[in-house]
């Protein structure tokens, strides 16, 4: 069963409540993670919260791949069921803040425990603020003209840089204010970015009527009343449909990918770009902003690192075990000491942006990245309705698939297992774009992820052995010596590459023993390996891949 919660900020929540007898098999599960996408777009809900007794543990590789690939979190971390396991899961894409849970114990002869989930959906109230709209159309401009004529800037600028700009910049908003007229009304925090001025007003007349009809409840302040109610809806739909016009004019056609696209694209998702030069604090605690202030206190700091160098920090350095233990060893492992404190052991490290676990696989990094791309790709479908299924693939391609090439060379021995967690996140978004694609319009499907890597992979064995990139170097293996008699492949045996012994599926896998392999057939093949340029090379080996 599906429900639509709708929240006091006017979004909305799909509520599914899910039952998955033991005997059935992922087939819940699998219906869920074909059409959540398409059920979230079709009653326009932001999110998702599934409750249900679910049997999970039965299909657990299934439950936890759809948890991934949605980006999708278990809220429940406690015993649900009589023998002390969970089956009654609730999984929602919401923060860990919003949504709680707790039990309650058994319920009459239930074998099951009952759950309390409390979601807190009321959004943090902050101050009201005002804001003024100026009326550029109605402004007296020979009159401003005039005015900054006349003003003896000789005379008031004075003093050094900063005091000059900070008396020019208040005699052209003093100026500003005299001869443009304005509009000012106050904008409370849950307003809507189409609620202006005009909405304010209309708001403002209604609850003065309310008013004067709660106090005089007179037939003539009632019906002054509907017609302030009335004339607010009219208000407010107008100004919706403006808005909502105008936005879908900047983020489809011909704007899509420009600089002005990305900032109100970002502006909808609620994203925001953090200042990445912090602040300069002198000691006194102020802020820096003058130039000669601002060299001061960086040639302090620098000052400071010369005198005293740069030592290690205990609590920024990571320490791993490397073993395929299944079980601890028999003699305990000593403890890292670093300055005089103990380095505890982690189970997992990133390097460069990179997971590695304990056992030199990259699963882990795998589902962290899945789960990332997931999320992301929410947050893309939750814009969709005002973009276009070219605006759809931008975004995609930009915000998600991005993250999940990062690297791909180092963690493409994963198991093909891991590895489709990611074609899953892609499915997901083929399927945004069809639905926003028109009735008679043909979508070129997206590039395979597989293939963007092999492409890449053999790029990077182009650049090594023609190009002799130096920082590459350590990347090169020997030419294959030639057959002392003639063979089909004799011709081009010149032009292979010795293939590393690899003792396991995973080493297989790995970046020398895979596209060393590939690059050999690719020499049989073809005559790919002769082409002079880089980015021809490219897209020759594109579609020699793509080739069935």
């Amino acid at each position: 069963m599906f429900f639509k919660i709708w929240t006091h900020h006017h979004s909305a929540i799909l509520l599914c409540v899910c039952y998955r007898p033991q005997w059935q098999g992922r087939e819940p599960i699998e219906y869920l993670h074909t059409h959540l996408d398409d059920l979230l777009q079709q009653h326009t809900c932001e999110h998702v919260i599934i409750i249900g007794d679910m049997n999970q543990h039965l299909v657990a590789r299934s439950f936890d791949d759809f948890l991934t690939v949605y980006g999708l979190t278990n809220q429940v971390d406690f015993p649900t069921h009589i023998s002390g396991s969970s089956h009654d899961p609730v999984i929602s894409d919401l923060p860990d803040s919003v949504v709680t849970c707790s039990p309650l114990g058994a319920v009459g002869s239930s074998d099951h425990m009952a759950i309390l989930n409390t979601i807190q959906v009321a959004a943090q109230r902050d101050a009201p603020i005002t804001r003024t709209n100026w009326l550029w159309g109605r402004a007296d401009w020979d009159g401003l003209c005039d005015a900054l004529q006349q003003t003896p800037w000789s005379i008031i600028l004075v003093n050094d840089v900063d005091t000059q700009v900070h008396t020019f910049t208040r005699t052209l908003l003093e100026l500003q204010k005299k001869y443009v007229p304005n509009q000012t009304y106050t904008a409370k925090p849950l307003d809507k970015p189409w609620f202006g001025y005009q909405c304010r007003m209309a708001a403002n007349e209604k609850s003065r009527a309310w008013r004067l009809y709660s106090r005089h409840p007179t037939h003539p302040n009632k019906e002054r009343y509907r017609h302030a109610c009335a004339a607010m809806k009219e208000i407010q739909q107008w100004a919706q449909r403006r808005w909502q016009d105008d936005l879908k004019i900047k983020l489809s056609g011909r704007s899509v990918g420009n600089k002005s696209w990305w900032t109100t694209l970002k502006q909808q998702q609620g994203l925001r770009t953090d200042d990445t030069i912090p602040p300069l604090f002198k000691s006194d605690g102020t802020v820096a902003t003058k130039n000669k202030d601002k060299a001061e206190v960086l040639q302090t700091v620098i000052s400071w690192g010369r005198r005293w160098q740069v030592d290690l920090a205990p609590e920024k350095t990571q320490a791993m075990l490397i073993s395929r233990r299944q079980r601890p060893p028999d003699t305990p492992i000593p403890t890292i000491l670093l300055g005089g404190r103990p380095v505890p052991l982690q189970t997992s490290i990133s390097i460069l942006g990179v997971e590695v676990n304990s056992v030199l696989t990259f699963t882990d990094h795998i589902r962290t990245i899945a789960r990332k791309s997931a999320w992301k790709l929410s947050c893309v479908r939750r814009v969709s309705h005002l973009l276009d299924s070219q605006g759809i693939t931008t975004l995609y391609a930009a915000q998600v698939r991005s993250l999940m090439e990062y690297a791909p060379l180092t963690w493409s021995s994963c198991p093909p297992s891991y590895l489709s967690l990611l074609h899953k996140v892609q499915a997901r978004a083929q399927r945004l774009i069809r639905l926003k694609a028109l009735q008679h319009q043909l979508l070129p499907p997206l590039q395979p992820l597989q293939q963007r890597r092999d492409v890449a992979g053999l790029c990077v064995v182009y650049k090594t052995h023609k190009q002799h990139v130096p920082h590459l170097a350590a990347l090169r293996q020997p030419w294959t010596r030639p057959h002392d008699h003639t063979t089909r492949t004799a011709a081009t045996r010149d032009h292979q590459l010795f293939v590393p012994f690899a003792r396991t599926e995973t080493s297989l896998r790995s970046f020398l023993p895979r596209y060393t392999r590939m690059w050999n057939r690719m020499v049989q093949q073809t005559q790919l390996h002769s082409t002079s340029s880089l980015q021809t090379f490219k897209s020759a080996v594109n579609a020699w891949i793509k080739q069935p």
